[in-house]
């Protein structure tokens, strides 16, 4: 898998294990999940209260780290090709899945903001393997207000393979626009996982582009 360590693999699934545990103790698990979380974000932390609620109802729930995020290793969230985050969680999850205890059960997708971009690029990769998707705010539309007006892109895209890691791109704080709870916003300010500093210019054009690729492809998703 590209530049996710073995450590971090271990981790993120151990993280998870015990949020198992939580629900095979109701009864049989129903299906493995995968959940994917957005731009920034981490999976131990940030997205373990889902974890546990899906698991109470009877899921086996798994996350992964993608590559530069939370605890796995690289320039911190630095996407030099989407593409890669989307081979890396494919072949963690049809690992799983591959378990015997996750075999013969359900496959289910989980995905937030990117992650949701992630999850439907998932499906649109081999739809007949899964069984169905949860998409909460998918990244898979830009706003036409929030949109860079193309000279700026054009502009940016001929310099992302001179200076790719460069955090040059001007953005909002995401955290106040995405979380209206004030204690929320304290909490996820406080959990160094989580990336906080303006997107780096390879990372923001990679996905721009990937919106309007999933944006494009949206009519050919089923529901």
């Amino acid at each position: 898998m590209n530049s996710i360590s073995l450590s971090v693999l271990d981790l993120s699934v151990s993280s998870v294990a015990l949020v198992c545990v939580v629900g095979r103790l109701v009864c049989e698990l129903l299906s493995s999940l995968m959940e994917f979380a957005g731009y920034g974000m981490e999976c131990s932390g940030f997205m373990r209260e889902c974890g546990v609620r899906l698991a109470s109802a009877r899921y086996a729930v798994f996350g992964i780290d993608y590559e530069g995020h939370g605890r796995s290793t690289g320039s911190r969230c630095y996407i030099k090709k989407f593409e890669n985050i989307v081979n890396d969680c494919d072949e963690f999850f049809k690992s799983v899945c591959a378990e015997k205890e996750y075999r013969y059960k359900g496959r289910f997708l989980y995905g937030e903001s990117m992650g949701g971009a992630v999850a439907l690029l998932l499906h649109k990769k081999e739809p007949s393997f899964y069984n169905g998707a949860v998409l909460a705010a998918p990244m898979c539309k830009i706003s036409e207000k929030m949109k860079p007006h193309q000279v700026v892109i054009n502009i940016l895209t001929g310099f992302e393979d001179l200076i790719p890691k460069w955090k040059i791109v001007p953005s909002k704080d995401v955290i106040d626009s995405a979380f209206k709870d004030p204690v929320k916003r304290e909490e996820i300010r406080n959990n160094k996982l989580i990336y906080q500093d303006k997107p780096r210019l390879k990372t923001a054009l990679e996905m721009l582009r990937t919106s309007m690729r999933v944006e494009e492809s949206l009519n050919k998703a089923s529901h």
